[in-house]
């Protein structure tokens, strides 16, 4: 499973996230493995799930239409989602309460991933 942080932050350094991610599935596609991979983007506005338990094979790179940041990051959130692993079927959101920066926001599940 690969987590990839799509908040506003990482806008000045996309274009190197989308050469360094590319690569690293270019890696993987080059083994003999049979390897099943699952790709999250996550930021304030949701947890996007791009591939779940894909082939690698078929798996397709990160582009600039692919990957747009923006929002802040509820870093925690898109971890859990991720450690479920094949059991994600639903959509999570962060929410913050008022007085809280981005980097103590709450977790909110509206569904179980």
């Amino acid at each position: 499973q690969f987590v990839i942080d799509r908040s506003g932050s990482m806008q000045s350094i996309k274009a190197a996230t989308i050469e360094a991610f590319n690569g690293y599935l270019d890696g993987l596609r080059k083994g003999d493995t049979e390897i099943e991979f699952t790709q999250l983007q996550f930021d304030s506005q949701g947890i996007d799930k791009n591939c779940v338990a894909q082939p690698i094979k078929t798996v397709p790179n990160l582009t600039n239409s692919t990957f747009l940041p923006r929002g802040g990051t509820p870093l925690i959130d898109a971890c859990c989602c991720g450690v479920r692993g094949k059991r994600m079927s639903g959509v999570m959101r962060g929410s913050s309460r008022s007085g809280e920066g981005p980097r103590q926001r709450r977790c909110r599940w509206k569904r179980r991933c």
